[in-house]
């Protein structure tokens, strides 16, 4: 297990009916069930990840995006990924998790891109 402080907030963005869910540290295994917890809480109509504080995403962590992602496509929301570090984003490429979520460089142009 890491000695890495994971951290997960979940509150507003700056448009109107959208939540941002903020991660730092890792996701894995151990940390999975806050994650989909945090999606529970969500009741807004967009939802933006801000993974811009991630250092690593196990394949527990894409499962759970990608779940995440059908689980608002299914609601009729729509959701996106923000800010993922260099190392996260070759992970999701590599498993051509970027040919089904919307990946933004930051907040602001994934809460726009909504």
């Amino acid at each position: 297990m890491s000695d890495e402080t994971f951290e997960l907030l979940v509150g507003p963005g700056t448009k109107t009916g959208t939540t941002v869910i903020t991660v730092n540290g890792k996701i894995v295994v151990e940390n999975i069930a806050a994650v989909r917890k945090a999606l529970q809480e969500v009741s807004t109509d967009m939802l933006v990840w801000d993974l811009s504080g991630v250092t690593y995403v196990d394949s527990t962590g894409i499962g759970a995006l990608v779940n995440a992602h059908t689980s608002c496509t299914n609601r009729g929301r729509k959701m996106a990924i923000a800010g993922a570090q260099e190392r996260v984003q070759r992970l999701m490429k590599l498993t051509m998790v970027d040919k089904v979520l919307r990946l933004y460089p930051d907040k602001m142009t994934a809460e726009a891109g909504l």
